[in-house]
């Protein structure tokens, strides 16, 4: 009974504190199976619940967002929505802790990845996987090239939220050091005029434009959603060995 009220207590202060959860705002809606790898998840806490985006990578593993599961206890349960572009509905799955891997060495703004383990997952035309990055990768850059994320641009109204996708470019190595000191592990980048990403949808994906590989994972941005800035995403080629060791997952070669 004490751990559980100090629990309660840890989840009340978290409540009121930030949470850098970046969201796509006036994106273009997603078409049913356009985008047929991203899933929707709901993580139950004591007090409330948290949505973020994930990516189906096999039929068996979601990866998403580390920080996704802060408030996610030992007897949480939640929920992964497949296969349409409104959020909460398709088919759906459920989790535990248990089935939660969180990167070792997550921190805040650090290893932000997490994959969640699913019974088989019945692939369709509107569930479908997206590969891993090459490992070539590792030695390259992607500055300056397009990619793509997606969300469902969350807010407290009673309609239902839409998937929308929008463009990013991708920042040099070098701004996004200085904007986020970071080892390599975070790719950064700006979504197109008109568009904007904040609070509500990260594990989201990014995705390259020509090659169609899931090179990033929506992780962290600014408060404010309209004023340009760069946002994080968790550089995924630089975690492939871990994806691999835990779920069997291999890159495109």
């Amino acid at each position: 009974m004490i751990v559980l009220l100090c629990l309660l207590a840890l989840q009340i202060l978290n409540t009121g504190s930030t949470e850098v959860l970046p969201r796509v705002v006036n994106g273009h809606l997603a078409k049913e199976g356009e985008i047929p790898y991203v899933v929707g998840i709901k993580s139950q806490g004591i007090l409330k619940a948290t949505w973020c985006g994930g990516n189906i990578i096999s039929n068996e593993w979601i990866l998403t967002a580390a920080h996704c599961f802060d408030h996610f206890f030992l007897w949480s349960k939640g929920h992964i929505y497949y296969g349409s572009t409104v959020l909460g509905q398709g088919l759906t799955g459920s989790f535990r802790y248990k089935n939660i891997f969180k990167h070792p060495g997550y921190g805040k703004f650090r290893n932000d990845l997490a994959l969640i383990k699913q019974p088989r997952i019945r692939f369709s035309d509107t569930i479908k996987s997206i590969p891993l990055p090459s490992s070539h990768d590792i030695s390259q850059s992607y500055a300056n090239q397009s990619a793509s994320t997606a969300g469902w641009n969350l807010k407290e109204l009673p309609e239902p939220q839409q998937l929308r996708w929008t463009i990013v470019k991708i920042a040099s190595d070098e701004n996004c050091k200085r904007k986020y000191p970071n080892n390599g592990e975070v790719l950064c980048g700006r979504v197109n005029p008109g568009s904007a990403m904040c609070k509500g949808d990260s594990g989201g994906p990014l995705v390259h434009h020509e090659k169609k590989t899931l090179v990033g994972i929506t992780s962290f941005g600014e408060d404010r959603c309209d004023n340009g800035e760069l946002v994080g995403f968790t550089n995924v080629v630089n975690y492939l060995d871990w994806i691999r060791r835990v779920s069997g997952v291999k890159s495109i070669n």
